[in-house]
Order: C-alpha cells, then structure tokens, then sequence
C-alpha cells in the first residue's frame, strides 16, 4: 500500500511536469508551423505575364481558408511590395473569400537576392471589437530589380492554449491508465498477500501440531530413557538382595542394609526426574542455586552405581580438595552429567575405568571444565558434531536423546559441551559451566551472567 501511494504521488508530480512539457512543445510546434507557413508564402513567385502564376494568387484565399480549417490558429494573412499591400486576408471576415488588394505588377523580376529569417511578434488584434491577443510572424524577401516583399503571418494565441489542452488531455488519460494499472497491481498483490499469509498460516498451524506430536514423542523417548537407569538399578539391587537373601549360609544384614538403602535411594532420584521433566516442560521455571560441583558428580555417579557394578566399570574422581562453587539450575546439569555419564557405561569395555575430571578451565579461569572419559570405541571426528543432534545413535536400542538433552541442559546451564578423542583411545565429553559469583560481586561478574 505504501508503494502504491508513493507511485501516485510520484505520477502526480510526473503529470506536472509533464503539463509543463507539454505546454512548452505545444508553443515550439505553433512557432514553428508559423515560421514554415510565412516561408511557404514568401516563396511564392511574384506574377508575371509568362509563367501564368496570377491564378495562384486568385485562389490564395482559397489557401488561406484551407490552411485555417488545418490550422485553426491562423488569424490572417498579408502579402505587401514596398509597403504596399498585395493581399490580405483575415480569417472571419464576412466579406467575400479573400481579397487581392492590387495584382503584382508585371515584367517584375522573381529572382530573390535574399530573405531574412522569420521573426515572431506578440501584438494585440481588434477584431470585430475584440482585442485579440496573436503571434506576428514576419519575413522579408529582397528581389533583385530592388523590390522588397513582405509576408505577414498573425496566428491566435490561444491556438496554443488549444493544442496544449488536447496534448494534456492525452497526457492526463495515460496518468488515469497508469494509476489504474497501479491500482489493480496492489489489489493484485493485497490478494496474493492474504492468500499467502493464510497459506502460510494452515502451514504454520500443520507444522505446530507435528511439532507437538515430535515433542510428545520426544517427552515419551525422555521418560523411557530417564527411568530405564534407575528402575535398571533398581531390578539389579532386588535381584542381588534377593541373591543375598538365598545365600546357604544366611543373609548378611549389613549387605542387605546396603542394597535397600541404595534401591531407596534410587526411587528417591526417580522422583526428581519428574522435577527435572517438570524443567524440560518449564526451563523458565528452574531456579539457580548455589551448590558444590564436586557433590554433584558424586551423586550423578552413585545414581549409576548399580549399572556400573553390572557392567564392571570403575569410576576414577580426579577433582579440586575445595568446593567447586556454582550457581545455576542444578537439575538441569545433573541431567547433562547422568546422560554423559550413562553413555560411557554403554561404550566402556568391561574392567576398564571412567574417568571424571575436575578443574578451572585453562582458557578461561571464570569457567570449570568437567571431563569425562571412557575408554571404547570413541566417536570418529566427523561425527563429533553430529553426536549431540536428535535421534542420532549408533545402537539398535538407543533412543538418540541422551547427549542431545545433555547440550540443551548444559546450554541452558549457560554452558558448552563438545565431543573429542583421547589419547590411548576411547571418547572425551567436556563441560564447561560458569564458575559462581563471588559473594558480594555484582551479576555482571559472571561470564554469563548467572
């Protein structure tokens, strides 16, 4: 719409110029035709008994009247020899058509010595009473037995006015035609707009629904990944108390005592994955608090104690003596740590070791790195990437959602994670979290701003 206010307003000011143009050729064109005109009468031969150009004179005003009807500007037009008048006629007059005022002479010669260029006056005409503005068009002929021809030409000023209103007229329809087009160009485009943009509204409310069902889909895979660990604990520690219960020589309390507290403790954590799928529904809700990194990757390791006994795995710490402050959502990285975690456990041989490393990070002092690594398979550098996107996995029975979710909680943790090669073999997930504010430091302080 804007555009087609622009153009009118652009075609309005075109139109005045044009008016202008238009007027400007349409008074080039009356002096010019009334230049050629003048000409054209003063190259007419002056009489003489041989050549019998007399009739030509006879029906001049015949011409005249001709010329009026092709030219309705033309007003009169006068022939004089030396200041004597040959011809005269004016258009409008009610007398007879034309009047030859005195025949030329004869025996005069029509060989011409030199005309001057035409010139062009403005004077005020009374005709019949009326004062009537005209252009003069003036030329004077020399001949060579010393006779001088005048031809006067007075054309209406208004013819002007006459052939600039008809080239206006022309002028103006096109403007209306363009606007017009203009006009039918935005409904045309209003048209396609709203067509497309309730297209594109059918598609947006297509795409959002497919991608509600991708998000259930994506919340039911969570809910089986993040119980399968512990309810695989949990059928591990009942089937070893159950073990310890059918023992010959009697159940040992102490062995058992361990084995129920920890399946406790395990439902304990079942009950916060559904704080942390409380999270995933609500990330804007999570509450950053402050807490030691060190006894959250204890934790993280103790919910996996049960598959890391099956799959005979042992777990390495090499971390800080003191406190490793943070101040962030901690269900959230809890979630990135288990997941990372639990990906390990699938890819380690049996007797080997996992190892977690704590430290500041060397490239950025405002930052801690937590390490994890295994010594599998490890993840081919083209694939390092590609690791943490949706659905990729390289087991039959993976969901392809475990280091995809650990990125979104390390990234909403205000974080990175990447995935690197190890030396001797086997894979490296790096974290990175920020380090927590110093008490009475402002919120600025943190690199990223926790």
């Amino acid at each position: 719409m804007v555009f087609v206010i622009l153009a009118v307003v652009f075609l309005t000011i075109l139109g005045r110029a044009m008016h202008a143009q238009v007027r400007s050729a349409a008074t080039e064109r009356i002096l010019a035709e009334g230049s050629e005109l003048t000409r054209f009468l003063g190259g007419m031969p002056i009489w003489d008994e041989t050549n019998g150009v007399f009739l030509a004179w006879m029906r001049l005003p015949f011409l005249v009247d001709g010329l009026h009807r092709a030219q309705s500007g033309l007003q009169y037009v006068e022939v004089s020899r030396d200041g004597v008048k040959l011809f005269h006629r004016q258009v409008g007059d009610p007398s007879s058509a034309g009047t030859l005022i005195s025949a030329p002479a004869a025996l005069h010669s029509n060989e011409v010595v030199q005309a001057s260029p035409v010139t062009v006056t403005r004077e005020i005409l009374d005709l019949f009473g009326e004062s009537v503005p005209v252009l003069v068009f003036r030329q004077l002929i020399d001949h060579t037995d010393g006779c001088q021809i005048q031809v006067e030409i007075g054309m209406r000023q208004d013819s002007i006015a006459v052939r600039e209103r008809i080239s206006t007229e022309a002028v103006r329809w096109m403007l209306r035609l363009a606007v017009m087009i203009l006009l039918l160009a935005a409904l045309f485009f209003i048209t396609v707009t709203v067509v497309a943009v309730r297209r594109d509204r059918r598609m947006e409310q297509r795409q959002r629904r497919e991608e509600h069902l991708l998000f259930s889909g994506m919340v039911a895979n969570s809910i089986v990944h993040d119980f399968r660990n512990p309810m695989s604990a949990v059928r591990l520690d009942a089937q070893m108390l159950e073990r310890e219960a059918r023992r010959p020589e009697g159940p040992r309390a102490e062995r058992m005592g361990e084995l129920a507290g920890r399946i406790a403790r395990t439902l304990d954590r079942m009950d916060g994955v559904f704080k942390e799928l409380l999270f995933m529904s609500r990330p804007a809700q999570a509450v950053s608090e402050r807490f030691d990194l060190r006894q959250c990757l204890r934790s993280c390791v103790e919910t996996l104690a049960a598959r890391l006994e099956h799959a005979r795995l042992r777990v390495v710490f090499d971390m800080p003596d003191t406190p490793a402050a943070v101040g962030l959502a901690e269900p959230p990285l809890r979630r990135a740590i288990v997941n990372v975690l639990q990906n390990a456990i699938q890819h380690a041989p049996a007797d080997s070791v996992i190892d977690i490393r704590l430290a500041a990070d060397p490239e950025d002092p405002r930052l801690w790195r937590i390490e994890i690594g295994d010594r599998g398979p490890g993840i081919p550098p083209a694939r390092r990437e590609a690791v943490f996107e949706m659905f990729v996995t390289t087991r039959p029975e993976g969901t392809g959602l475990g280091l995809f979710m650990a990125r979104a909680a390390v990234a909403h943790c205000g974080g990175t994670i990447l995935a690197l090669g190890r030396d001797g073999g086997g894979a490296l997930i790096r974290l990175t979290v920020p380090k927590a504010a110093e008490p009475g430091s402002t919120p600025g302080d943190n690199p990223k701003g926790t």
